[in-house]
């Protein structure tokens, strides 16, 4: 620890200690690696300029100062302060003079600014001083990436200067109309970037607003301009320094908003772009236009111009000339070669209207293919939409003012390139229709090909769906025709054995019956005798009775009904006569086989018909319902009810619960009953019914 302690006093004291910084000169002279290196500075200096970023002045020069922290620096001009700081380098390359405490010593008078060339302004001569400049206003905005500060764009001669200044009240109103505006700026010159711009170069930075004094209002007379020479054989940068100037014409052509094209009384031709807020003249108006002169290198023209309209002009007849774009555009070898002599000219030229491009950033332009190569035909003048004066594939006669779309000279553009050509069309008139788009383009072709496909393949899905339709109908009415054949054979197989039957075996127990009751007559008072005849009797009129019973089932259709509620009802009803019947069975009849559905309609009937016959019951409650592949149903009556353990059986001639108890043991079910003297009888049966369809069992 002691040898790492020495190591670091040693490397302290061989390390070279940087001198405080005590005037302005050598803190603006640093380096931006010195400035990096983080150099302290102590300053006794006059503030010359207030805000938050002062602009203070000693003996050797001007420099900026920036607090270290909140409170902002903020002191009126005059005020002699003693600050101690160090200097910066922020990432974005911005260099920074920090102050880390001060002290106000006093206040003093406020040197005059100076009045310099902007040219001095433009090259960073001026160093850090509170200058006083002239120009005119050709752009006035708001900052996009901090609303809080104005920018105001100066042409000074030939120069453009930058004016950055900083609104902290209201900040978000609108800015100023100053562009058109003469005026003189007082502020900081500051030699390099102070913001995230890099790269924009010397600025003039005044404190507030009223820094900026008006010389000559925005949107003047052009009268009170000098009138534009004729020059000849002058370079850019002399035509510049004209400055404001004034022309008088007739206008030729219109477009984008702002653009003209003006033709002096001398027959020269100026494209004229007027400044915000200027109403646009229409074709043929007689205009007076003052701007800032400037040249494309093919014409003088006016920039951010004011416009006066003298006299609305009526359309002249002028002649225009037909020419081939081929022949403005080509040599002849066939080779790319503008023509600008015709910069300005009226012509006529014929072509086929094609469709713009997917992406425009321009409205109002009609694209006419002349060749090989199509024109841009602007009619923004007049027309926003181009499609109404003519149609894709029309080919169409367009006269118009030609124009060469290049920028005006700037400075740090020594040869403007001609973007585009375009026919600047005066009014609908211009556009003439030679012959209308025919009826089968190839896009009208294409819907309808679709249009037959899709139609093709909707009816192709409707008719397989429709097949699938049939078909399936088909089966359903198969099988509705197989089941009612077999229900019609069933039927007429139970009549026939029905017919054989009651003819036969019904026939002879009736005989039966007559000869036991003959006999009984002749065996007169033998008590013994009478009593097996009796018995007999009630044998033979319970066989009877059950023949008559299958007799009517095999004559009637109760299995065929769907509903097997219905069917008990049916079956049932008969055999109790007036008694209530209330059947609540909740079992679909195709889950029942025919013999199984046959046995409990059989057992039901035989059950109400005991508690009705015998029992004198008034009322019988079937209930039926299926609980997994068990049938569950019970009868209930309000009958005499009996003893079921001495109930009388078949030696008695009553064979009804017997033949109960043998149907249920055949269907592996299990069997009931709840009765005593007075209270009614319960029947509850249970039956194992695998599950089935209805449908396969007919089929």
């Amino acid at each position: 620890m002691n040898l790492l302690l020495a190591l670091c006093l040693l490397l302290g004291a061989t390390a070279p200690v940087r001198p405080t910084i005590t005037n302005a000169v050598d803190l603006v002279q640093l380096t931006d690696a010195e400035v990096g290196e983080g150099r302290t500075f102590r300053l006794t200096a006059t503030v010359v300029q207030g805000g938050a970023v002062p602009l203070v002045s000693d003996a050797t020069g001007c420099i900026l100062l920036r607090s270290e922290k909140n409170p902002q620096l903020d002191f009126p001009p005059g005020t002699i302060i003693r600050a101690e700081g160090y200097t910066q380098l922020y990432g974005t390359g911005e260099r920074v003079f920090l102050v880390r405490t001060h002290s106000i010593l006093g206040t003093t008078a406020v040197p005059p600014a100076t009045e310099v060339d902007p040219r001095q302004v433009a090259d960073g001569s001026c160093g850090l001083r509170l200058v006083r400049v002239r120009g005119r206003v050709v752009d006035a905005f708001r900052d996009e990436i901090d609303p809080t500060f104005v920018y105001l764009i100066l042409m000074a001669g030939e120069r453009r200067l930058v004016v950055s200044i900083r609104e902290y009240k209201d900040y978000r109103g609108t800015v100023p109309p100053l562009e058109g505006a003469e005026v003189e700026v007082t502020g900081a010159c500051i030699p390099w970037q102070t913001s995230l711009r890099v790269f924009m170069g010397p600025i003039i930075r005044p404190t507030q607003m009223s820094d900026i004094r008006v010389l000559t209002p925005p949107n003047g007379n052009p009268d009170s301009f000098p009138e534009l020479p004729y020059l000849h054989n002058v370079s850019p940068a002399a035509i510049r320094q004209l400055g404001a100037r004034r022309i008088g014409g007739t206008v030729l052509g219109v477009w984008r908003g702002n653009q003209m094209l003006v033709r002096t009384a001398d027959g020269h031709v100026h494209r004229v772009e007027l400044a915000k807020g200027q109403t646009l003249p229409t074709v043929h108006d007689e205009v007076t236009v003052g701007g800032l002169a400037e040249t494309d290198l093919y014409l003088l023209n006016l920039s951010h111009a004011v416009c006066r309209i003298d006299r609305r002009g009526t359309t002249p007849k002028a002649s225009a000339e037909d020419i081939s774009l081929d022949a403005l555009l080509f040599n002849d070898k066939g080779e790319n070669q503008i023509n600008p002599t015709y910069y300005g000219k009226l012509i006529r030229v014929c072509g086929k209207v094609i469709r713009p491009p997917s992406v425009s950033g321009e409205g109002g332009i009609l694209h006419v293919d002349c060749g090989r190569r199509a024109l841009q035909v602007d009619v923004s003048a007049f027309c926003d939409d181009p499609a109404r004066l003519a149609q894709p594939a029309s080919e169409v006669e367009a006269t118009g003012v030609f124009v060469l779309d290049v920028d005006n000279w700037k400075p740090d553009s020594d040869f403007p390139q001609i973007r585009s050509v375009r026919l600047v069309a005066r009014s609908a008139q211009d556009i003439r229709i030679l012959k209308s788009p025919p009826w089968w383009t190839p896009g009208r072709l294409l819907v309808l090909i679709g249009s037959l496909l899709a139609t093709l393949l909707a009816v192709f899905i409707w008719n397989r769906a429709l097949r699938r339709l049939v078909e399936r109908r088909g089966r359903e009415l198969y099988r509705e025709q197989i089941a009612h054949a077999t229900t019609t054979l069933k039927v007429g197989e139970r009549t026939r054995l029905a017919v054989e039957l009651h003819d036969t075996l019904s026939q002879n127990l009736s005989g039966v019956a007559c000869q036991i009751a003959a006999t009984r007559n002749a065996l007169g008072e033998n008590p013994d005798a009478a009593r097996r005849l009796d018995a007999a009797e009630r044998m033979l009129l319970s066989s009877r009775t059950e023949l008559r019973r299958c007799l009517l089932d095999l004559r009637g259709n109760a299995l065929e009904n769907a509903d097997f509620a219905a069917a008990i009802r049916k079956t049932t009803q008969p055999a109790i006569g007036d008694a209530t019947l209330t059947v609540r069975f909740n079992v679909p009849r195709a889950r029942l086989h025919d013999s199984t559905a046959h046995a409990i309609l059989c057992i039901i009937r035989e059950l109400a018909s005991n508690g009705v016959r015998h029992g004198h019951a008034s009322s019988v409650k079937v209930a039926g319902c299926l609980d997994r592949e068990k049938l569950l149903f019970s009868v209930r009556d309000n009958g005499s009810g009996f003893a079921p353990e001495s109930a009388p059986g078949p030696v008695d001639g009553h064979f009804g619960l017997e033949g109960i108890r043998e149907r249920i043991r055949k269907l592996g079910g299990t069997f009931t009953i709840r009765s005593s003297p007075g209270s009614g009888t319960s029947a509850e049966v249970s039956l194992d019914t695998p599950r089935t369809d209805r449908k396969e069992e007919l089929s």
